[in-house]
């Protein structure tokens, strides 16, 4: 989008941890969804519950871990759900809510089908017993409590010899009108794969869409992408109106360490979170190839591995990630433990100015005169004017004429003093913004297309 820059910088947005590390039995979490209007009046967790070696009866076969439910006031002290009555997946455990082992459970409010709202991939430990290599399936819920677990070998969505491990993610994409299941290649093949259906039903091939460059130290591994996130939609209320064209993930990047002498996967290299995106789900970028979250020492929370995913916004309109930060390596993660961190809206990447600094946006055919900003410009301030083709500001949207912008805010409507977006509908239009002391965090607006060259652009996915 950026055309022309002067005296503005891009920064990278750095989360703040919020509230205490959360550990014990609900440390090895999966999902959490937030309250909310639209969410059950608690916050809900979907968290691994590990079985102890006297719980195992039938080995082989019973999973190491089972997918419980937990329920919280505050978002920090959980207690164990309690299920509906009658419905007890597994026996023994009162809070379980799938009787297979599983990763991670995704929102989907794109299924016509309101009783596959939630999604996740999971091992069939039935299936499992008589085709070993087509236990991969999906399950889904109306209300992520009462699972149908597809049992049908001939729908696995990953077949190849020897499972799979990762984040195993599904999640829909609008672009591609299909779901997709991040994988992994092979199951020790640390890159990032994916594999893709219309119906849930039949699955394509897999295919790697990431991996390690020749910019990356060597024994860099990618460990899995997780909880893809459709930028605007937020898990367990968020509804397809609110997607705003672009997935953003946490890419786990894992440190291998080279010293440690085997010819296999290894197991001693520490892990960390990296934001990478995606405008149509399929293909990936990545962004400054650091981590989100800063390393702490060894020993401490986030020394060892970080591992974590965007949640959506919460009821201040921040962006919440869910951590998972272990002060250990890959082999010795446990005691597990996860922390709750939020970062402004927008705020994954930013312009800053220095001193007085303008930054031009190629042209674009507007469609709707609801063009807002997300900045922050508390002792300074933005402001705006619209040019034609040429860079020659139109008449009446001159900076001079625009009603400057100061403070903070998240939908800041933009004006002119006898103009409105409105007047613009349907031109060709360049904005130009003046940052005075300021960042910009984002520019919303209702376009029809953008405009490159001498043609226009439709669809830049």
């Amino acid at each position: 989008m950026i055309d022309d820059i002067k005296d503005v910088e891009r920064h990278f947005g750095q989360p703040e941890f919020e509230g205490p590390l959360i550990d014990g039995e609900f440390g090895l979490d999966s999902t959490v969804e937030l309250p909310g209007d639209q969410w059950p009046t608690k916050w809900r967790m979907w968290y691994l519950r590990r079985l102890q070696p006297d719980q195992i009866t039938e080995p082989g076969r019973n999973p190491r871990s089972y997918f419980c439910l937990a329920e919280s006031d505050d978002g920090v002290e959980w207690r164990r759900a309690n299920l509906p009555e009658g419905h007890r997946p597994v026996r023994d455990l009162e809070n379980c809510v799938f009787e297979h082992t599983a990763k991670q459970i995704r929102w989907d409010p794109w299924d016509p089908d309101p009783q596959r709202r939630y999604k996740a991939g999971f091992d069939n430990m039935t299936v499992r017993e008589t085709h070993p290599n087509r236990s991969l399936l999906m399950g889904w819920s109306p209300d992520g409590v009462r699972w149908i677990a597809d049992d049908d070998p001939e729908r696995a969505y990953y077949t190849r010899e020897g499972g799979n491990d990762g984040t195993r993610t599904p999640f829909y994409s609008p672009i591609t009108r299909q779901w997709h299941m991040v994988c992994r290649p092979y199951c020790p093949d640390r890159r990032i794969a994916v594999t893709s259906s219309s119906d849930l039903k039949q699955w394509t091939d897999v295919w790697t869409m990431m991996q390690p460059d020749s910019l990356d130290p060597p024994g860099t591994q990618f460990y899995g992408l997780r909880g893809v996130w459709p930028y605007g939609v937020t898990t367990g209320s968020g509804q397809p109106e609110d997607f705003e064209g672009t997935f953003v993930a946490m890419l786990n990047v894992y440190r291998a360490s080279l010293g440690e002498r085997m010819g296999g996967a290894k197991w001693l290299g520490n892990g960390y979170s990296e934001l990478a995106y995606s405008t149509n789900g399929l293909f990936w970028n990545r962004t400054n190839r650091r981590p989100v979250f800063a390393e702490g020492n060894h020993g401490e929370p986030g020394g060892g591995w970080t591992d974590s995913y965007i949640v959506g916004y919460d009821e201040k309109d921040r962006l919440r990630f869910v951590v998972s930060r272990s002060g250990g390596s890959h082999r010795h993660q446990r005691p597990f433990a996860w922390q709750h961190a939020v970062l402004r809206k927008d705020g994954f990447v930013y312009l800053r100015s220095i001193g007085v600094g303008r930054v031009g946006f190629k042209g674009m055919h507007p469609a709707k005169g609801d063009l807002n900003i997300n900045f922050l410009a508390p002792r300074g301030r933005v402001r705006v004017q619209a040019c034609d083709m040429d860079f020659k500001p139109l008449d009446g949207f001159t900076f001079d004429d625009c009603v400057g912008l100061e403070g903070d805010e998240l939908h800041a409507p933009v004006r002119w003093k006898n103009k409105t977006p409105q007047d613009l509908v349907n031109q060709a239009v360049r904005l130009e913004f003046e940052l005075f002391q300021a960042q910009l965090y984002a520019v919303r607006w209702t376009c029809d297309h953008l405009v490159y060259a001498d043609g226009p652009v439709h669809d830049l996915r």
